[in-house]
């Protein structure tokens, strides 16, 4: 085997191991989004990328990296998640770079909408510092990806599913992922959503891609 990919993946777990537990929390969340709608017939996750893969997705367009990345097929439709699992202790002026490099990659990008960035913070006080920085960036015109913020605590009581989600813009409204704006899907089946059953039948190079 050429032993590149190899020395790779060695570097890169030598440098992320600092992060594991934030890595596995980032990952719970699409697990639990596929474990929740693995038997729902018009809802599922077709699409997970962590955060690896989205930084060799993105090496040459150099767009925001989330923790990870999915997309979800509700009936005919699809929305793509960017998830960010804050820890609260990032200042307000790096708070500011990401948010900034979110909305000028999206902003003005045909059904930019449909793109959905979900800010996991562990505290009201964080959850308002977000809604503040994003409310002050996003333009009133053009079209645009979304800011959502949820509680740490009511994602774990509610699901990923459950109306926790607020947009920055209209911070007293909570929904759940199913009623962001989406799209008009393509050609994928709701039948080989990851989870479902016999999916990877169905899909044997997995459920990563972009």
């Amino acid at each position: 085997d050429d032993p590149r990919q190899y020395v790779l993946r060695a570097e890169h777990a030598l440098s992320r191991h600092h992060y594991l537990v934030h890595d596995l929390e980032a990952n719970q969340l699409f697990v639990d989004l596929a474990r929740t709608t693995s038997t729902m017939p018009t809802l599922g996750l077709y699409h997970w990328v962590g955060e690896h893969g989205i930084r060799r997705a993105y090496a040459e367009e150099r767009g925001p990296v989330p923790d990870g990345w999915g997309r979800v097929l509700v009936g005919d439709r699809e929305l793509f998640l960017h998830l960010e699992l804050d820890r609260g202790s990032e200042q307000t002026r790096r708070l500011h770079g990401k948010l900034a490099a979110y909305i000028s990659y999206f902003h003005g990008r045909p059904q930019a909408s449909c793109n959905h960035v979900l800010f996991v913070v562990p505290t009201e006080q964080r959850e308002f510092q977000v809604r503040g920085v994003g409310r002050r960036l996003i333009e009133t015109t053009g079209e645009c990806c979304h800011i959502w913020t949820a509680l740490r605590s009511e994602l774990a009581s509610n699901g990923p599913l459950g109306r926790v989600w607020a947009d920055v813009g209209e911070p007293q409204r909570r929904v759940g992922i199913p009623d962001m704006p989406s799209r008009q899907g393509g050609s994928r089946p709701l039948a080989d959503c990851i989870g479902k059953h016999r999916w990877w039948e169905r899909r044997p190079g997995g459920g990563e891609g972009v």
